[in-house]
């Protein structure tokens, strides 16, 4: 009986010990999966024209009719990005922006410097949206939609997909 008890508390350890190892490598495993999530910038915007789908203006949601002053030909597109870090767009009819811009794909983080804008004023939603975009901070989204951010309250939906104004 004596020799049954030590191998028995030998037998329990290692189990504990095999447990333990095993909880820590899949922790640190998936600690490591985690980390190198990162967004693939290019894909997400270059080489694509993004279009407005809304906005959210001091906290207040526009979308729907009033983006439709956006779109007032049919030719008109809202921006592009390209893979030289560069863009381009239009806000109004008349009203180009461009510029460079900058992601980063592991903090969502966003820039845009612009060396064009032309009569942004003509309209306050424009003028709005140019404001949010000239102070953007981060970005959240895909290959699809994304929404870049100047704060929480100040925000600009884009997709792909033109606004169907018509």
């Amino acid at each position: 009986m004596r020799l049954l008890y030590p191998k028995l508390l030998s037998v329990a350890i290692h189990y504990i010990f095999i447990n333990i190892l095993s909880l820590v490598f899949l922790f640190v495993s998936n600690m490591l999966v985690s980390c190198n999530k990162e967004d693939d910038i290019n894909s997400i915007f270059a080489g694509k024209t993004w279009y407005i789908t809304g906005a959210t203006i001091n906290g207040s949601v526009i979308n729907g009719e009033l983006l439709k002053e956006l779109y007032v030909s049919p030719s008109s597109y809202f921006i592009q990005f390209s893979s030289d870090n560069t863009f381009n767009g239009v806000l109004v009819a008349g009203s180009s922006i461009a510029g460079t811009w900058n992601a980063n794909g592991k903090k969502n983080t966003f820039s845009f410097h612009f060396s064009k804008s032309t009569d942004v004023n003509n309209s306050s939603l424009s003028n709005n949206i140019f404001n949010i975009l000239k102070d953007a901070s981060s970005y959240n989204g895909d290959e699809n939609n994304v929404i870049i951010k100047e704060d929480n309250q100040n925000i600009v939906r884009f997709t792909i997909n033109r606004f169907n104004t018509h």
